[in-house]
Formats: C-alpha cells, structure tokens, sequence
C-alpha cells in the first residue's frame, strides 16, 4: 500500500542554497506580489550537509532587516550559477 503513493520529500538530490542568491520570501497571508525579495547571507547546512535554513537579508521600511528562514518557504530568483548537486545513491 505504501509504494503506490510515493513521498516526494527530499527523494531526489535537489541544489543547496548559496550565499548571494537572490531569493523571495513566502509570507503565510500575503499575496505573491507583496513578498520580500532578498539576499541570502548564510547558508546553514544540516548535519547531512543539505541547507536547511538560510538568513536572508531584505530591506524594509528603508532599513535593512536580517531574516533566519527556512528553506521551504524561500524561492530562488537569481541562483549564484554554482551547481551543488549531491550524486545520487
């Protein structure tokens, strides 16, 4: 019964975030349109060595403002151009 429904959640090697990337930041309740764009400061890596946490610097109210998100709730818009794919097992 299991396999017939496949979980998607970190089943292929998907890119680490980078510092430098541009990124959007989902906000719960807001529209596309009115979430922050910012810049990834930090990377955190997991002790599986994927980001999983990023801080994320944006700019607010004419004041800079450094954010610690998670990943899931960032889009990239501007990638570095790195390639950090892990191999597949």
């Amino acid at each position: 019964m299991q396999s017939m429904q496949p979980r998607r959640k970190w089943s292929s090697p998907r890119r680490n975030l980078t510092e430098g990337e541009v990124v959007l930041m989902k906000e719960e309740g807001a529209h596309r349109n009115d979430w922050p764009i910012g810049r990834i400061m930090e990377a955190i890596q997991s002790e599986d060595g994927q980001v999983r946490k990023a801080r994320v610097e944006i700019l607010r109210d004419g004041k800079k403002k450094t954010l610690l998100r998670p990943v899931k709730e960032l889009v990239v818009l501007v990638p570095t151009g790195t390639d950090d794919r892990q191999p597949s097992s």
